[in-house]
């Protein structure tokens, strides 16, 4: 038992990601470990939320517990039952902080909002006419003060839902309306390394997103076999090659010249990216 004690908080769970939760359902109600994904149901026996984790000083039930509204999660429901998972409405816009240093750089007067690093091509931001460096402030009257706040409003966007977004360019506030579309499948390159045991992809704005790399150079592992060298080695999925006996990786196709060139060199030193970190490996073979 509990009491609600506050609605629509936004908590931001991890700063450098900038990964939120928005507008959560807050109660003391207990929520053990193993709980989240459960109902929160009131005294009447409605469910009204869907626990999702808890801020404890003792690492139990005790604590500030924080739901996900019912109404957002009935949005998912038929997307589940149907396809077995979300289908996200796609902008096509990549954003980050606006930085002080940022700001001055590029003669904004503003310090607060999202500023626009990447738009796709042939999406519908660009078919709005947003570019590169646009400073978003609002979307669909919601004040948008970062990149969290960006993520946290497009997170639950639709195909098919409308977008109404303020965005400043040239010191000029700029109102642009556009509607979400289902994101275009795209065939990745994937190679398939049978001496190593991996199979690499090249890096895509979604798995550059994913895995927050700044750069897209390189390739991505997305399968390490089970038992093979490459598992032997320490290999992980998500590792992303950055270079091949000390030559650079830019996209796939430098990765399958110079891997074919280790068979010859009878030596291999990877360098490799996991979670911001540089890593080598070396193996004779």
């Amino acid at each position: 038992m509990g009491v609600i004690s506050a609605l629509n908080r936004d908590i931001k769970m991890d700063p450098q990601e900038g990964r939120s939760y928005r507008k959560m359902i807050q109660t003391d109600a207990a929520i053990n470990p193993g709980n989240s994904g459960g109902p929160l149901v009131d005294a009447n026996g409605q469910v009204i939320g869907i626990n999702t984790f808890i801020f404890s000083t003792s690492r139990g039930s005790e604590g500030i517990g924080f739901a996900i509204p019912i109404d957002r999660a009935k949005n998912i429901i038929s997307d589940l039952i149907s396809k077995g998972k979300v289908v996200k409405g796609w902008v096509g816009i990549k954003v980050q902080d606006l930085t002080q240093l940022l700001a001055s750089s590029l003669g904004i007067e503003e310090k607060e909002g999202a500023i626009i690093t990447e738009v796709d091509k042939g999406s519908p931001a660009e078919k709005a006419q947003i570019k590169r460096g646009d400073l978003i402030t609002e979307i669909n009257g919601e004040k948008v003060r970062n990149k969290a706040d960006f993520q946290g409003i497009t997170s639950y966007v639709k195909p098919q839902d409308k977008l109404e977004i303020s965005y400043i360019r040239d010191k000029k506030v700029i109102q642009a309306e556009l509607s979400a579309q289902k994101e275009p499948t795209v065939k990745v390159a994937e190679e398939k390394e049978d001496f190593l045991g991996i199979t690499v992809s090249e890096i895509t704005p979604r798995i550059a997103e994913e895995l927050n790399l700044t750069s897209k150079a390189g390739v991505v592992i997305i399968a390490v076999d089970e038992g093979g060298k490459g598992e032997g080695l320490g290999l992980r999925e998500g590792d992303v090659i950055r270079e091949i006996n000390n030559q650079k990786i830019k996209n796939m196709d430098d990765y399958k010249k110079l891997i074919a060139n280790v068979r010859n060199q009878r030596r291999l030193v990877m360098v490799i990216e996991r979670e911001g970190g540089m890593y080598v490996v070396s193996v004779t073979l």
